[in-house]
């Protein structure tokens, strides 16, 4: 009977199954059955090693895995299979605390609150403190807070702790009342679910000891994926015996930004001693085409364990690396082939995957995909012209050429310290005398008293600047940058840290400067008109074309997990993907970035398309240069396609960004400290030195460490910490 549990199981998936006693790290290449063997260990661990199921305590990281976990054991082993433990991280937390958390004082009956309850409290908090809580204020609160409570700081150390900063002071205060407010709820936030379980067993080993009785045997999936706190939790459950499967691939580490730790499990073997590594590198999901191209990228990480992904599969389809002479000629070729694919070859939509490193990539895809009429859905984001900075942007035009009220109503609400009552005041104006927005605005603004006429004397010159843009007919680029310049709008995203924001209006302008060269024959009003009406039909038309036969689009961090027939990665380009702040941040963050062009290297089951694309970058501010990792790739595992359109003369981007004619750099200096250090006219401009006091609107005081071309890197006092911001920023004065 024992065949049951290993019979369908190679040889190396077996060795994981019957490795029961002490410690067992298993290294799970992509599509190598992880979740199958957890399975059948966890069936063996009950048929075989008589152990109870009760006693067998499997954790993992989200719900939706859990949940198919428990499906499966209970279809191979029957009703048995309801009584195993199996969760995420959260959920054994709140088991442990339910029967415990009166040992540090709290009730057991404790309610857990989500994100939206957390805001409700803050917003109450913040109304009572006549402080406005916005999104930054919000992010950066919670993020301060998270980082108190992982480092067991109290509401009276933090404000005792940072008496000296105002912001961290606020911070402290809302953090003591915040506290109160839980208290007075019963109340947990998801943070201390892990960290009152932490400290339960660091300071209470009598129950911690109970704990480790009440199991026999631990399971960890997605270990790559674990934090120090989690690691601690596990390990201290653990206990003496050691009895724990961990699974993972360091290959796919690819969320450090979330505290995950790839040396929890490189180095697994030095905390858990005699410890068994089972390598799973048969891959049943790709083809051997597919899968050599992704080892021969990762293999340029040093800091992994060696393994090379195989298959029984065909070899399959050679993967295709497509080299684009523009960003719209990268996006034409991915719509035009999976128009033939769908077309020659019985495949959906719904059988296609396009991945990219970030949100904006997606925009030249958007339009591409539209032209050709195939369906698509985009998963884990807005839209490109749904975001609410290309919606603010596009207002600013919309309010310039129309006077629509609806995007005067938005812009008003840009502008800080405008308020509903405010907006309501300007358009009871409005109504009284008769004026569209601009007039009142422009010609009237005594009407609107000094007080709120200052607010908005940003816009009023930014209305002005548009207005006589429009009469000198210039281009929509050169129009709407006068408005986003004037109005401080670009600078309100730089100094609130907005990167990706601003990386979006950037790609917006991409996209004007395009319409602008497909337009010449409009000017002035004719011309933003036109461009307006192309973007509202094309945002309706993408609302329709969500449906379930449709090509998924997403970044490769969503994609972790999924698997489809085809797949279509994008911006391969240097400085997009790795990006820019990974090539400054050294070695780890570029294995990071390796990582997860690893990981969307191994969603692909039968063909794999790479692209990049020649012409400039308004993200790197730069000449685009094929990424790094295409040079890693070895060249016998794909086939080149180089683009059969002309390419793109560089004097069209000079004619619009007045570019020096010393712009283009090589590849090897490109993010590199000596190329932002390299332009002398913007350090000209800067008027910071290093060790310069500096006092944030937000932040507080902080001292310059860095001087990099036009921005000053700051360190502000913890938890801030260290900080790029633009050396002109309206937010900074010196101390």
């Amino acid at each position: 009977m024992l065949n049951e549990f290993i019979t369908n199981l190679n040889p190396n998936q077996r060795e994981a199954v019957l490795a029961i006693k002490g410690p067992v790290r298993i290294i799970a290449g992509a599509g190598s059955g992880k979740t199958r063997v957890i399975i059948n260990k966890i069936a063996y661990l009950i048929k075989y090693a008589n152990l109870k199921p009760w006693r067998i305590c499997a954790v993992t990281f989200t719900n939706k895995a859990a949940n198919e976990m428990k499906e499966r054991i209970i279809d191979l082993i029957g009703p048995d299979g309801k009584q195993c433990s199996i969760s995420t991280y959260h959920a054994l937390c709140v088991r442990i605390l339910r029967e415990d958390i009166d040992t540090l004082g709290y009730n057991r009956n404790f309610n857990i609150i989500d994100n939206q309850d957390q805001d409700s409290i803050f917003r109450t908090i913040y109304k009572k403190m006549d402080y406005k809580y916005d999104n930054n204020e919000a992010k950066l609160l919670k993020s301060t807070l998270s980082n108190w409570k992982n480092d067991f700081i109290s509401p009276a150390s933090a404000s005792a702790n940072n008496s000296d900063n105002p912001n961290a002071r606020r911070w402290a205060h809302v953090y003591k009342l915040y506290q109160e407010r839980l208290l007075e709820l019963n109340s947990l936030d998801f943070n201390d679910l892990i960290l009152l379980t932490y400290q339960l067993f660091r300071d209470h080993l009598t129950v911690l000891a109970k704990w480790q009785g009440r199991f026999d045997y631990f399971l960890v999936d997605e270990f790559q994926d674990t934090n120090d706190l989690q690691f601690s939790i596990i390990k201290w459950l653990t206990g003496e015996q050691q009895n724990i499967t961990v699974v993972g691939d360091p290959d796919q580490t690819i969320y450090s930004w979330r505290g995950a730790k790839i040396s929890l499990i490189l180095n697994f073997d030095r905390e858990f001693k005699n410890t068994e590594t089972v390598i799973l590198d048969q891959n049943y999901r790709s083809s051997q085409n597919i899968l050599n191209l992704a080892n021969s990228l990762i293999e340029n990480n040093p800091n992994r364990i060696k393994k090379e992904l195989f298959t029984v599969n065909q070899s399959g389809i050679k993967p295709i690396l497509y080299h684009g002479h523009s960003g719209g000629d990268e996006a034409e070729f991915v719509a035009s082939k999976i128009r033939t694919l769908v077309k020659n070859e019985e495949l959906r939509y719904q059988d296609i995957l396009i991945l990219y490193r970030a949100n904006y990539l997606s925009r030249d895809i958007e339009g591409a995909l539209a032209d050709y009429g195939i369906s698509y859905h985009i998963y884990g984001a807005f839209k490109f012209y749904e975001r609410k900075e290309i919606k603010d942007a596009l207002s600013f035009l919309r309010l310039l050429v129309n006077n629509d009220p609806l995007a005067l109503q938005r812009v008003l609400l840009l502008f800080p310290k405008v308020g509903e009552k405010a907006v309501e005041n300007v358009f009871e104006l409005m109504g009284t005398e008769q004026l569209t927005g601009s007039d009142l605005l422009i010609k009237h603004r005594e009407l609107l008293g000094t007080g709120l006429a200052n607010k908005l004397e940003p816009l009023t010159r930014a209305l002005i600047a548009g207005q006589a843009a429009l009469r000198e007919e210039k281009t929509i680029g050169e129009i709407l940058d006068q408005l986003l310049q004037e109005s401080g709008y670009l600078q309100l995203l730089k100094d609130n840290f907005e990167e990706e924001r601003v990386e979006n209006i950037k790609e917006l302008f991409n996209s004007i400067n395009k319409f602008d060269q497909q337009n010449k024959d409009l000017s002035g009003i004719d011309l933003v008109n036109e461009y307006l009406q192309l973007m509202a039909l094309q945002t309706d038309n993408d609302n329709n074309l969500v449906s379930e036969d449709a090509v998924a689009l997403m970044t490769i961090h969503n994609a972790k997990g999924l698997e489809k027939k085809v797949v279509f990665i994008i911006g391969l380009n240097e400085g997009i993907f790795p990006s820019a702040q990974a090539i400054r941040g050294g070695a780890n963050q570029l294995e990071e970035e390796r990582r997860t062009f690893y990981v969307a290297i191994t969603r692909a089951k039968e063909q794999l398309f790479i692209s990049y694309a020649d012409g400039f970058s308004y993200i790197t501010n730069n000449e685009r240069f094929p990424s790094r990792f295409i040079k890693e790739l070895n060249e016998n595992y794909f086939d080149l396609i180089e683009s059969e359109q002309p390419k793109a003369e560089p004097k069209y981007i000079d004619k619009f960004q007045n570019f020096k004619k010393d712009w283009r750099i090589s590849l090897e200096d490109f993010g590199s400290q000596k190329y932002l250090n390299s332009k002398a006219t913007d350090a000209a401009k800067n008027k910071w030195k290093i060790n310069d006091t500096v006092n944030h609107e937000l932040f507080g005081t902080g001292v310059v460490v860095k001087i990099i071309a036009q921005n000053i890197q700051i360190v502000f006092p913890s938890p801030i910490g260290s900080k790029i911001i633009s050396a002109d920023s309206k937010a900074i004065t010196k101390g």
